[in-house]
């Protein structure tokens, strides 16, 4: 499965939480993705 539809589905998924649970979880991926990107480059 390809990255992109992942955080669709997780997005999908989050959608019916309110905003600040779905922020929260944005964070979640950011701070994922700041890691990943470290660690590549």
């Amino acid at each position: 499965m390809l990255a992109s539809e992942v955080i669709a589905r997780s997005a999908v998924k989050f959608s019916h939480y309110n905003r600040g649970e779905v922020e929260r979880a944005g964070t979640g991926f950011n701070e994922v993705n700041q890691l990943l990107t470290e660690r590549f480059e």
